[in-house]
């Protein structure tokens, strides 16, 4: 199978971890339908032992900037990890100092509140 090809060719170059990215848009709760094959074959290479960090990200334009989009995203993440319950380490959007992912006349806050959001679903909906 392939996940298993992939997960020897890791272990043949004694990676510690890989890192799989999911895009995300303001309007999205939940993964669509292909998103949902690309978790499927990330909870397969975690079942092979793979460690596996979730990227959820997109570029500066789409990025949760309002509560409404900041709550939208923790949907999201949630429907991402009950698909993949063992699934350990998310990345929270990316390089948030980066123009290119973030826009930079909301900057530090409005990330700030997307973490502090993160945080909250992370120890109330989905507890460790």
């Amino acid at each position: 199978n392939r996940q298993e090809g992939i997960a020897r060719v890791h272990k043949d170059l004694r990676l510690m971890a890989v890192r799989l990215t999911v895009p995300w848009r303001p309007g999205q709760v939940r993964p669509t339908k292909l998103q949902q094959i690309y978790l499927h074959r990330i909870a397969r290479l975690i079942q092979l032992n793979e460690r596996v960090v979730l990227a959820v990200y997109n570029t500066a334009r789409f990025a949760p900037v309002t509560p409404r989009a900041r709550n939208q995203y923790c949907a999201f993440l949630d429907g991402a990890v009950r698909r993949i319950p063992l699934i350990r380490d998310v990345e929270i959007w990316n390089e948030a100092n980066s123009p290119s992912y973030w826009p930079q006349l909301d900057g530090a806050t409005t990330y700030t509140a997307l973490l502090a959001a993160v945080t909250t679903w992370c120890t109330v909906v989905a507890p460790a």
